[in-house]
């Protein structure tokens, strides 16, 4: 033993000091001396006798005082003894801590059963104080059953998991919540105190022996909520495996009873009906969910909420609803989207609602589902964000262009008395439209049964939960709304999460339309924008809900096959007319931003706000341009024309002021043209004694006196006006009958209309144009025949194309006949022409008319329109040619520039595009007169000879 000493030089000297130092022991990583460290030992094996002493006498301390208390455990009951062991609220003395059964109710002969466990009830004060400070709800003893799926548990998983590990690390360390610190010089004063605060510690258990450790309360704890994570991973691992597969989105198909597990607030989700149909796709958001639970208490039945919004369910649904008697309580999923009433743009709240159905169904099946489980989210995504950002643009007022069919709107349900019901059929539309939201609510809301609210519903306050699903009575509770259940109420979870969704998102707020612009705004927000959006449709004179995905720009539509925009060369004006319109349209509306409305500045009337309109009448006998000429002024200044017909003002004085007062006001927003065509419908003359018709004509003077705006008035009776609107009316322009050069130039056009569209015709052009200069000098010349008008030239085109087309469909069942494509030829126009002059015939016989067109005889009889001018003022020849017509027999350098007269695009002599024709006449005139010259110096030289 000797030998294993180190005896060298100095050794001994450290050898004795070493010896003479405490030996230092480490416990949980502080150093003690061994006096120190043995009491702490001695301590620990007290603690641990003490709570061995607690277990055996199974008692425990709360903070009100002593209980008995087994020891922890889950206990399964079977669901026929459930109240039998459970007939009291509150905790049952020498049971499990955890009491699971499944499904029954308080009625003992009733034997349904789930199958499954679907009773928790949580027998310990102990543990309902702490899970009351995981889930952060107040919790109970009287409500201590919870019931499937177990929200508070599903919710906060994480929450419980993580305190039961921090009780798990806390009573493996306890021992270093007793802190010692001794330095190394040997210095234990801290190991003193910490000697004398266990001694009085030691005393106070002496004289309180009943009241147990914090050490043995954590303890407790932690193997109670142990037996908690043991049931959610023993009981409820299919819920946590499902929700997972939801979270990574390998989920396909789903029951009924996890519906519930699908849907969360701040879910973006999109309706099957939109997958189905792309002009309904619609995406929404989720904010509260509830229901899709078992249903405990079969005498109560679902009452929808008092504020049941139509638009959400049908009345049938919900009537279905409520009637129904089923295992489940339907899901309800409070959502929203976005909308605008044309100011604002905020909330709309939108209700699913999802009756129990049996197995399982796809997840994209569902009427509304998750948009992150549709496989083409990204496409889905990104077009409902640049239709919600067209949605943005247009909604306050845009002068668009529509082709395609409206959709249809309805509210409440057809036939239900006590409902109101509105709806919106479908139309088919191809015209300019101009987009305007707060009209058209406005519009609609007239109706009385309309209804358009902005927040509210479902978004101001959550569907509340069906207490049939906590109406787990008690025995011998009472009766009626006096008898008691033990179930705890967890909808309030749900609750809490719509309001902690609400408080975080900027989603739900209302905000005018332009400060919405000038924001950058997520793309999940544009997504939530409807498909539609109001508008009026000008030809069909009607508000009607327009696809934003059918709306198109003017000047991208008018590249489109198909559409051929209105211009003025397309029509066949009287001279002047075409630049005197444009020049007093463009200088009232300031088209042009060189040109400041003379209105805004100056006003030649002594009265505030009167006489600023600028009305025009267009007269004369019918289809010879006076509709189309207001239509062209309108689209070549790039505004909208408003028509009005007598049918849209309505019957009486009272509802016509009403109503032409609104279009006045629509009118002036749009900085639109408004055509209001046969206006002798209540322009007439006054007459003694007819007080509907005066007051038609008493309104329309006061209107024409205050209107700011463009009113162009047409009329084939101008003679029945009252005197009074010729004052008002700034400028009257005469439209006679078309003579054969109008004509001409309108069956060429019409002609030139075919070869240029995308119609695949033969045209035998020679026989057609032999035959309309034929018909027009034949009706000319003709007693009972009349001169065919602009109108009735395009009839005739319309029936001789249905007519190339029948023959070509003819012919392809005969495969003796080679036809490849239809052809129109002359033959086709004179079937036309003999049915209508066949018409004339009978209506000149019948008013015993011989001459001219009897119509225009009629009107002349009756001093209503007369279509002969005895002046050239309004013809539509050139000035020159008016002349030089004179002739009988025409030169041909006369026929040369009827030639060019044909062959022109334009048909008025003042456009400056038509410069280069109008030298070739001057040339030709002056061509006409040398000749002339020439002739009558030969004729003064012939006599000398």
């Amino acid at each position: 033993m000797d030998s294993d000493k180190d005896w060298s030089a100095g050794g001994g000297a450290a050898d004795a000091a070493k010896a003479a130092r405490p030996i230092i022991y480490e416990h949980n990583g502080v150093t003690v001396d061994r006096d120190a460290y043995i009491h702490i030992l001695e301590e620990q094996v007290k603690r641990l006798r003490a709570d061995v002493k607690y277990l055996e006498s199974k008692t425990t301390m709360s903070e009100d005082g002593v209980t008995d208390a087994p020891t922890p455990k889950i206990t399964y009951v079977p669901p026929g003894q459930w109240r039998r062991v459970k007939k009291d609220a509150g905790l049952i003395a020498n049971a499990g801590t955890l009491l699971v059964s499944g499904m029954n109710s308080a009625n003992e002969n009733d034997m349904r059963h789930s199958g499954r466990h679907d009773r928790l009830a949580i027998n310990s004060s102990l543990l309902l104080g702490l899970l009351s400070d995981v889930v952060g709800e107040p919790l109970s003893d009287d409500r201590n059953v919870w019931v499937w799926p177990y929200k508070y548990l599903v919710v906060c998983e994480p929450q419980i998991r993580t305190k039961l590990r921090k009780l798990e690390q806390e009573c493996t360390d306890q021992a270093a919540a007793d802190e010692v610190c001794v330095r190394e010089n040997g210095e234990n004063k801290q190991a003193q105190e910490w000697q004398q605060q266990q001694q009085q510690q030691n005393s106070d258990k002496s004289a309180t022996k009943s009241r147990p450790s914090e050490a043995m309360v954590r303890r407790r704890l932690c193997e109670e909520l142990r037996l908690v994570v043991e049931f959610m991973d023993s009981q409820m691992s299919g819920i946590f495996s499902l929700r997972r597969q939801i979270e990574d989105l390998s989920l396909k198909k789903i029951s009924f009873g996890y519906l519930w597990h699908l849907y969360k607030p701040g879910d973006m989700l999109i309706n099957k009906a939109g997958k189905e149909n792309q002009d309904k796709l619609q995406a929404f958001v989720v904010l509260h969910v509830t229901g899709g639970r078992a249903v405990r208490d079969r005498s109560r039945r679902f009452r929808p909420a008092a504020d049941w919004d139509p638009e959400s369910e049908t009345e049938q649904k919900n009537l279905t609803l409520a009637s129904s008697i089923g295992r489940m309580t339907p899901l309800i999923l409070d959502c929203a989207y976005i909308d605008s009433d044309g100011d604002l743009v905020g909330p709309r709240p939108r209700r699913f609602v999802f009756p129990e159905y049996p197995g399982e169904v796809d997840i994209v099946s569902l009427d509304a589902y998750p948009l992150a489980f549709d496989n083409e989210k990204d496409r889905l995504l990104g077009h409902l964000s640049q239709r919600g950002k067209r949605f943005l643009s247009v909604v306050d007022g845009a002068h668009l262009h529509y082709r395609g069919t409206s959709l249809r709107e309805f509210q409440g349900q057809k036939g239900n008395r006590f409902r109101e019901y509105f709806e919106i059929n479908p139309e088919d539309v191809d015209s300019e439209v101009m987009v305007d939201q707060a009209a058209a609510i406005d519009h609609y809301k007239q109706t009385g049964s309309f209804k358009f609210p902005l927040g509210g519903g479902v978004v101001a306050r959550p569907t509340p939960a069906d207490d049939s699903e906590v109406a787990d009575y008690l025995p011998q509770s009472g009766y009626g709304e006096y008898r008691e259940s033990d179930v705890f109420d967890d909808s309030v979870i749900d609750v809490d999460r719509r309001a902690q969704f609400v408080a975080e998102t900027d989603m739900l707020r209302t905000v005018s339309v332009k400060h919405l612009r000038q924001l950058e705004l997520h793309d999940e927000y544009y997504a939530l924008m409807p498909p539609r959006v109001y508008g009026y449709a000008m030809l069909n004179r009607k508000w009607l809900p327009l696809k934003i995905d059918s709306l198109r720009n003017l000047d991208e539509v008018n590249g489109e096959p198909g559409f051929r925009k209105t211009r003025f060369e397309d029509l066949v004006l009287p001279r002047g007319h075409k630049k005197l319109l444009q020049a007093l349209i463009k200088q009232h509306t300031s088209a042009g931003d060189e040109t400041v409305p003379l209105s805004q500045e100056f006003s030649m009337d002594i009265v505030y706000r009167k006489g600023k309109g600028l009305v025009i009448l267009l007269h004369g006998p019918p289809g010879v341009g006076k509709t189309s000429t207001a239509e062209c002024v309108a689209a070549e200044l790039g505004r909208p024309l408003l028509p009005i017909t007598c049918g849209d003002l309505g019957g009486d004085s009272g509802e016509m002021e009403k109503s032409l007062e609104k279009f006045c006001r629509l009118a002036e927003k749009w900085r639109c043209v408004m055509l209001l065509d046969e206006a002798d419908v209540f322009l007439g003359k006054r007459e003694k004694g007819d007080i509907l018709r005066n007051s038609y004509v008493a309104v329309f003077l006061r209107v024409l006196e205050y209107y700011p705006g463009v009113l162009v008035l047409t009329s084939n009776r101008v003679g029945e006006l009252d005197e009074a609107f010729r004052s008002r009316i700034h400028v009257c322009l005469f439209y006679p009958k078309l003579d054969i050069y109008s004509s001409r130039r309108i069956w060429h056009k019409n002609l030139q209309r075919i070869r240029s569209s995308t119609v695949d015709m033969e045209i035998h052009e020679d026989e057609i144009t032999e035959f309309y200069e034929r018909q027009w000098h034949e009706n000319q010349k003709s007693q009972r025949l009349r001169i065919w008008n602009g109108r009735d030239i395009r009839n005739a085109f319309q029936t001789a194309l249905a007519l190339a087309q029948y023959e070509f469909f003819e012919a392809r069942r005969d495969p003796k006949i080679d036809m490849p494509r239809p052809v129109l030829r002359a033959e086709h126009f004179e079937r036309v022409g003999s049915t209508s002059a066949f018409f004339d015939e009978y209506i000149s016989n019948m008013h015993g008319i011989d001459g001219d067109d009897p119509y225009s005889v009629m009107a002349e009889r009756e001093s209503v329109r007369k279509d002969t001018m005895p002046n050239f003022a309004f013809s539509r020849q050139p000035s020159w040619k008016l002349k030089a017509d004179t002739r009988a027999n025409r030169s041909a350098n006369q026929r040369r520039i009827d030639a060019l007269l044909e062959s022109s695009p334009s048909e008025d002599e003042d456009n400056d595009a038509d410069s280069n024709l109008e030298e070739e006449l001057e040339r030709l005139k002056l061509e006409i007169q040398m000749k002339k010259l020439k002739k009558k110096a030969k004729d003064r030289k012939a006599p000398a000879s």
